[in-house]
């Protein structure tokens, strides 16, 4: 997964292109992440090595496995 693809694209500093997402590297996205949460494109999702980032309905859903898989999880709004 691009390291670029875990940023929030709407987040002020990425907007003014303050933040470059096409050079940053892995451990400056985390600095820069913890410093500021804006950053973050939610949900982030490390699961059993398998990564996804925003709120693509189904590969989200996937990774959280059956019984999820083409369903809504108890408390997800769509």
């Amino acid at each position: 997964m691009p390291v670029g693809s875990w940023f929030n694209r709407a987040a002020p500093r990425v907007k003014s292109g303050e933040v470059n997402l096409d050079s940053i590297d892995a451990a400056s996205a985390l600095a820069l992440m913890v410093s500021d949460p804006l950053l973050i494109r939610r949900p982030l999702i490390d699961l059993d090595g398998i990564r996804c980032a925003g709120l693509d309905r189904e590969p989200a859903l996937s990774q959280l496995g059956p019984p999820w898989v083409g369903q809504n999880p108890p408390g997800m709004v769509t």
